[in-house]
């Protein structure tokens, strides 16, 4: 199962990494974050408009990667949903992105890119939520329709296996607690390590 899971792993990189790709706008993953041509009429009276707009910006936009940031840990389990035409991004469950509206035809191929992104993605140290958001912007753009579908299918794909081992997994672990005899504050010490 994990060489096959490795197998799969292994063509949908070789179709995401072979493909063209486009950093999409901030806009895309942020829709509500407006930009600081849409806040210079809020500036103050008596200060600079396009450097008062620029700061607003640029502070919301750093309060939305540290509300990211906050959800973030080394074992954070990441996900791309597409439903009723929404994007979203969830960390451990709990959504931290969300409020992107795309098509059918759009949606599942964006999310299984992501979802295979997501997948190895470990936060860095230094902003992990700006480097998250920045890696989901990177999409293929391609009407090939045949590697969308491909790309889909390998992503549900590798995805369905992952679960699979990791019941497999669990099942063992459990098995080999049994034979040791061990309690569960024993076992819960083991798994985190």
């Amino acid at each position: 199962m994990d060489t096959s899971r490795r197998d799969t792993l292994r063509d949908l990189r070789h179709r995401l990494e072979g493909s063209p790709a486009q950093s999409r706008r901030l806009d895309f993953i942020f829709p509500t974050l407006r930009t600081a041509r849409q806040r210079r009429g809020e500036a103050p009276r008596g200060v600079d408009a396009g450097a008062w707009a620029t700061t607003a910006y640029n502070d919301e936009l750093e309060d939305r990667y540290g509300t990211i940031t906050s959800a973030l840990h080394p074992e954070v389990v990441l996900e791309a949903v597409f439903e009723r035409g929404e994007l979203r991004v969830l960390a451990d469950g709990a959504t931290i992105i969300n409020g992107i509206f795309v098509g059918p035809v759009e949606g599942p191929f964006i999310a299984a890119q992501w979802n295979a992104r997501l997948d190895s993605f470990n936060p860095p140290t230094n902003n992990p939520g700006r480097a998250l958001v920045n890696l989901l912007r990177k999409l293929i753009v391609t009407e090939n329709q045949a590697l969308r579908d491909q790309v889909i299918a390998l992503e549900l794909q590798q995805r369905t296996m992952k679960v699979t081992i990791a019941q497999r997994e669990a099942a063992l672990n459990n098995q080999l607690y049994g034979l040791y005899g061990l309690t569960d504050a024993e076992r819960r010490m083991i798994e985190q390590g």
